[in-house]
């Protein structure tokens, strides 16, 4: 593993390259393009802090979370922290997923799927051979960025390696957490695995789920284990922390139609035995899962808050839609109501360029609201070496209010 330490770098000068660029090989492609196709239109989640005391059900008592939803359309940027990811190497400058968690020792991990490392030259764009990659990490303290990747600055490689050692295997990322260990804290990440089948840039599909096991404070990985698949869900998507159980959140992709499913461990156990949603209560079997919602990204967010829990996700009922949305509900399996559009992305308007992956960064929330992140996108490959300001995430600001005092 190689470790690039960086501070608020800024890429030198903006302007976009005159020249259109010849496009990268098709090998190269599969991985922005799969990204955008299997995690479009996803918004990531973090475990967060825990929730008062569980019915049988997993509702909490005093749910008031509906009155703490903002006003429509009353987020806005938050320039700090998109400077502070406007990065021009070398290390990382571009990726996607974005999903972070506070570490024990106060840092903050990022995790992003396909990525690219390198510099950003004088017009704000990258070299066509810039490397690409599958998954990376980002660690902050402070001001300081460390990229974190696998083998060495002149050739590197994924973080999380090929589940088969062949190239045309790869994981993406999903959500993590910290969790206690007989021999101390270890982080736990969510993975999927895709494979390359077929020619062309669709020519991928995903196989299977997968659960890491890194040491902390030295992020090492120690171990890498496969997760249930049954029923075509793709688990850890979100997850969310209460007093007694850790909640792991999936996604059942069909294309156009996308469906939020659910499984809980103990908390502090999510390698081991899980439950599932059944639409009624929970049971041992993962066949049993039960579609809860239409309409969620595959990738989301949901937060523990006020009596109750927060959705966070790109709406997507309509593909590439630019409208970041949030429900309500008084337990972790729902019902989902209270529907409010919270912001609708800015670059969806913009000529081939998409927004996904919504993503609350907890860890910061501040007097002016949640953080919350997105992703962008172009549907022309080419534009990402022109102007490398595209491929990064966008963070806002939403007013959520605190605590609503009963009546």
């Amino acid at each position: 593993m190689w470790r690039n330490r960086l501070g608020l770098a800024r890429p030198v000068g903006g302007s976009l390259a005159r020249k259109v660029i010849e496009m990268r090989k098709v090998i190269e492609m599969r991985s922005i393009v799969g990204s955008l196709l299997l995690l479009s239109l996803g918004s990531g989640a973090m475990a967060t802090g825990a929730q008062g005391p569980e019915t049988r059900t997993g509702a909490t008592p005093g749910c008031r979370v509906a009155d703490t939803l903002p006003p429509p359309e009353s987020a806005v940027p938050a320039p700090e922290f998109n400077e502070l990811f406007a990065l021009s190497g070398p290390g990382w400058t571009g990726g996607d997923s974005t999903y972070s968690t506070k570490l024990p020792d106060g840092r903050t991990l990022w995790q992003f799927s396909d990525t690219f490392l390198g510099v950003v030259d004088r017009r704000g764009g990258r070299d066509r051979h810039s490397p690409m990659i599958n998954n990376s990490m980002v660690v902050q303290d402070g001001e300081r960025l460390e990229t974190l990747a696998a083998g060495d600055p002149t050739l590197p490689a994924s973080f999380f390696p090929s589940p088969t050692g062949e190239r045309d295997d790869w994981y993406w990322q999903y959500d993590s957490t910290v969790e206690e260990s007989p021999d101390g804290p270890k982080l736990r990440v969510f993975l999927l695995h895709f494979t390359r089948a077929g020619a062309g840039v669709f020519g991928f599909k995903w196989m299977g789920n997968a659960l890491a096991t890194l040491s902390l404070p030295d992020l090492a990985i120690e171990s890498i284990t496969q997760v249930t698949a049954e029923g075509g869900v793709s688990w850890g998507a979100a997850l969310l922390e209460t007093e007694e159980h850790t909640y792991i959140y999936g996604t059942e992709d069909l294309g156009d139609d996308k469906y939020m499913h659910l499984a809980r461990a103990p908390r502090g156990g999510v390698t081991g035995p899980w439950e599932f949603w059944d639409g009624v209560s929970w049971n041992a079997d993962p066949a049993s899962t039960a579609r809860i919602m239409r309409g969620v990204a595959n990738e989301y967010s949901v937060s523990a808050h006020a009596g109750g829990f927060v959705l966070v996700t790109m709406d997507t009922t309509t593909t590439f839609s630019p409208d970041l949305v949030a429900f309500t509900a008084c337990a972790p399996q729902g019902p989902w109501e209270n529907r409010t559009l919270l912001y609708r992305t800015p670059e969806s308007l913009l000529e081939n360029q998409i927004t996904y992956n919504a993503h609350v960064h907890p860890q910061f929330k501040n007097e002016d609201g949640w953080l919350v992140s997105y992703n962008v996108n172009t549907r022309n490959f080419g534009d990402l070496f022109l102007d490398a300001s595209i491929y990064r995430p966008r963070f806002i600001r939403v007013p959520f209010k605190e605590a609503v005092n009963a009546e």
